[in-house]
């Protein structure tokens, strides 16, 4: 068996045809977003192409704003190393959806990523509320939650200000 190390990004030394250095003009909020993202993706370069592989399946693309960044304040210029599929996406999408304006499109990509994250979040948390919540509701379909809160309802304000006091010297 030979040893070998897994390449985790694209070599700065390789010459290669299928790689593309680029810069973007986007805004300070969406760099860091990017940079982000790259941590979770393995590179900024790879969230960028999955973003972009989202964004083309989509029926219609998020909308953003138009960007005037000509020597704004706010914007900086983010250089990356893309597949040149990523590349000729990108430039296509502004081309057909976003004005020309790159920046648009890397903007929409930060939305998509944002949405599948914030998706595979929602959906491992509603796993866990729906398992806490059909649990809470055994427990409450007992006959001793029945009978407390029926005297719940019928108990005086003097009653129920009495079992505040008792609940709140429990929880110290």
């Amino acid at each position: 068996m030979t040893d070998w190390i897994q390449q985790k990004r694209i070599s700065q030394n390789s010459d290669s045809d299928e790689v593309v250095v680029t810069n973007y003009t986007v805004p300070t909020e969406i760099a860091k977003e990017i940079r982000k993202a790259g941590s979770t993706y393995g590179s900024q370069g790879r969230a960028l192409e999955v973003a972009t592989e989202v964004l083309i399946r989509m029926d219609s693309p998020p909308a953003v704003e138009p960007i005037s960044y000509l020597k704004a304040a706010g914007f900086v210029r983010i250089r990356m190393r893309l597949h040149k599929r990523t590349f000729k996406l990108i430039r296509k999408m502004a081309e057909l959806e976003y004005n020309d304006d790159t920046g648009q499109v890397i903007s929409a990509c930060v939305k998509v990523l944002n949405w599948k994250r914030l998706r595979l979040f929602a959906e491992s948390e509603s796993d866990t509320l729906s398992s806490d919540s059909d649990l809470l509701l055994a427990r409450m379909q007992g006959p001793g939650p029945r009978n407390a809160m029926q005297a719940a309802f019928h108990a005086s304000p003097k009653q129920l200000g009495k079992a505040a006091v008792a609940a709140a010297r429990k929880r110290g």
